[in-house]
């Protein structure tokens, strides 16, 4: 073969890659429209647009990388068009295949593929009919084969019409069309990462493979911020704007209960060992969890308790001094909540937007069927302990708690694992349709986090079709069994709490995974649907979600 006749036939092969692999760009374009529909609509205008341009741009990229890293040095080095086409389809058919698998299951489960995620499907799999695994890999591999097929004939079609698709002499256009989107897409997302705007940064994970250029990354590198600076500017604007609160989520559907009794919910600042053991002496007082878990800022843990949301929702809530929802509820029905502080309490660790509804304690004792919150200082144990006997005695409906955890430990607390005992706080109640842990832990729940106190108090009063979920994150303990895992906000961190181990996630993205005897398990990482599900529960009073 002649040089130039060689260097003809290279030439025509890298003109068919760049027509097979536009053929697949199509392609690719159509099976990301999968995940657009998932996304849906930003709101916004700008985001609308950057969806559309990062759709188009991102996958005229991938297949475009394909080309350049495994077609065309074949291109060079096995310069024969059968070789080629065969070698093409195959590629493509993996790469198509797996786009397609992972679109359909980013659709059902709301996270990529990767190593963790096929065991998962199979389980899920083998949880709706035994041997759904294998008729599962029967269909992998019949879907494989009918893609392989399509794309053979593909590579053919395209070779035996290279003359007439060349002719047209459209490709510089086309290309220039998808450079375009894929380079606006990176500067638009630029913006939007230094703006902290949300509409399109929340869609950083929605496409596979996709690393959009950030505003740290690139101004940092030319000198024109510094990272501390961005990254503390980041942190205020994280807690002030990413989170656009949607609270409550709906309508409360809830309907009245029969027998109301009065209900006083005791919030310790804290409570030192010898204080909770007066109080488990109380022979009414039963623990509401085999373990419960408070918070480390008063603050937050006040807002945590009477919200039954997660710390996260504080900078929000204050900002447009939302009551809690269940308040005007219970009104409605005739039931007053009442928030009190006891004398040594201190005021500045309330949340603004209940601070003007707080009045001092002891008041007059009112014989109605009110619900009253009691913020009360160690300090002041022993005149609440007398309160706490006497609603007792009443047959008044109590839960006694403490919000953050003392400074020293009862032996039972110190025998939990190490990362639980900066938050385990007592939690007893009396009077309540609750299942009580027994002497020996068997009944009961087995978890419970200060946030669920409000929702089992409520459950005395009314009754919500979806378990008070519109405006609590918390639970009801008078339902038993209680499993975990249970996701648990402070400050910048989120912690998974599971039966076998415990995950720290910073917000910059890093875990750390411990043992139930909380020792540091390097390289573990958390299943990834547990980390999913936990992150989509916190934000799901959130619009941006």
């Amino acid at each position: 073969m002649g040089k130039y006749q060689k260097r003809d036939r290279i030439s025509r092969l890298i003109s068919w890659g760049h027509w097979f692999t536009f053929t697949n760009i199509l392609l690719c374009l159509l099976i990301g429209v999968l995940y657009i529909e998932t996304m849906g609509s930003t709101g916004t205008i700008l985001g609308d647009v950057y969806l559309v341009l990062n759709w188009f741009g991102h996958f005229a990229f991938l297949p475009f990388v394909f080309f350049i890293l495994l077609l065309f040095p074949l291109c060079l080095i096995l310069p024969y068009s059968k070789i080629l086409r065969g070698a093409g389809a195959i590629i493509a058919s993996f790469g198509i295949f797996i786009l397609l698998f992972d679109a359909l299951f980013f659709r059902q489960y709301g996270f990529h593929l990767n190593t963790y995620s096929l065991a998962q499907m199979a389980r899920d799999a083998e949880s709706i009919f035994a041997g759904a695994s294998f008729v599962g890999l029967l269909a992998v591999m019949f879907s494989f084969l009918v893609i392989l097929t399509f794309q053979i004939t593909l590579a053919n079609l395209t070779w035996k019409r290279l003359e007439r698709l060349r002719g047209h002499r459209i490709g510089p256009r086309i290309s220039a069309v998808f450079v375009a989107c894929f380079l606006a897409s990176h500067l638009i997302h630029i913006w939007a990462d230094a703006n902290i705007y949300t509409p399109i940064t929340q869609q950083d994970d929605l496409l596979p493979l996709s690393y959009p250029s950030t505003a740290k990354t690139l101004m940092a590198r030319h000198g024109w911020i510094g990272t501390d600076t961005y990254q503390s500017q980041r942190d205020r604007l994280t807690e002030s704007d990413q989170l656009n609160l949607q609270y409550p989520l709906g309508s409360l559907l809830c309907t009245r209960q029969p027998n109301l009794r009065p209900t006083l919910v005791v919030a310790f600042d804290a409570l030192t060992p010898a204080q909770q053991r007066q109080l488990s002496q109380i022979t009414q007082l039963r623990a509401l969890a085999d373990t419960a878990v408070g918070h480390t800022d008063l603050n937050r843990g006040v807002f945590e308790l009477v919200y039954s949301l997660p710390d996260i929702y504080y900078a929000p809530i204050q900002r447009e001094a939302a009551a809690p929802a269940y308040q005007s509820t219970l009104e409605d029905y005739g039931h007053q909540v009442r928030f009190l502080h006891s004398v040594n309490w201190p005021l500045e660790q309330v949340p603004a937007s209940i601070a003007p509804q707080l009045s001092i304690w002891p008041t007059a004792q009112h014989a109605d069927q009110s619900m009253s919150i009691l913020l009360a200082s160690q300090a002041d144990f022993n005149i609440v302990l007398t309160a706490v006997r006497s609603a007792i005695r009443q047959q008044h409906r109590v839960i006694v708690t403490a919000i953050t955890p003392a400074s020293d430990l009862t032996a039972e607390q110190q025998q939990l694992p190490t990362i639980w005992r900066e938050f385990v706080v007592p939690m007893w109640g009396a009077n309540l349709s609750a299942p009580y842990v027994n002497a020996v832990g068997v009944e009961g729940n087995t978890f419970a986090q200060i946030g669920d106190v409000m929702p089992t108090a409520l459950s005395g009063y009314i009754t919500c079709a979806d378990d008070f979920r519109a405006f609590a994150s918390g639970r009801d303990l008078s339902q038993a069994d209680q499993r975990l895992p249970r996701v648990h906000s402070v400050n910048s961190r989120f912690y998974i709490f599971e039966a076998e181990q415990t995950t720290i996630l910073e917000r910059n993205g890093d875990t750390a995974v411990y043992n139930h005897n909380g020792e540091l398990r390097p390289g573990a990482t958390p299943p990834t649907p547990v980390l999913i599900n936990s992150l989509q529960e916190l934000q799901r009073f959130s619009r941006s979600r």
